[in-house]
């Protein structure tokens, strides 16, 4: 118990002085906690929300304290727009693919993709046995229906 009730103390005192940011054109950010620090920037926490600030943005001491290199904040940019290019393309494409299927279906003409597979289930039952095939009446199985 005795160890406890200092352990909060610092724990409450710590949470109640978190650092301010200003950044180089003027905007501040109370109450700020870092989350997460990139290449490129550092994603804070803060009275206002979670946002994402470029490095370029913060002060030059700021900088110095968080690691920003601007070859590899460069390189990161870089990276993340392709990756944010390739999943734009695949994005596109699947919903290319979609328009496509929904449209030859509405056309009654299905497509690849769309005659690969049941869209629903009809449940039908054997009424009757003939020499050409079986006469089907719907319902579930093991339900007899007589027309």
């Amino acid at each position: 118990m005795k160890i406890i009730v200092p352990m909060l103390l610092l724990f409450f005192a710590g949470a109640g002085f978190a650092d301010d940011i200003t950044t180089t054109d003027g905007k501040t950010y109370k109450g700020v906690e870092i989350t997460k620090t990139e290449p490129d920037g550092i994603t804070i926490m803060s009275d206002s929300g979670v946002e994402k600030i470029p490095f370029t943005s913060l002060p030059k001491d700021l900088q110095a304290k968080y690691g920003y290199d601007p070859d590899k904040a460069a390189a990161y940019a870089a990276q993340d727009a392709a990756t944010q290019s390739q999943l734009f393309q695949a994005n596109e494409k699947a919903l290319k693919q979609k328009i496509a299927a929904d449209n030859a279906l509405a056309a009654g003409k299905p497509d690849d993709d769309a005659a690969k597979g049941p869209k629903c289930r009809v449940m039908m039952v054997v009424q009757e046995k003939t020499d050409d095939g079986v006469l089907l009446w719907p319902g579930p199985p093991g339900e007899f229906h007589d027309p």
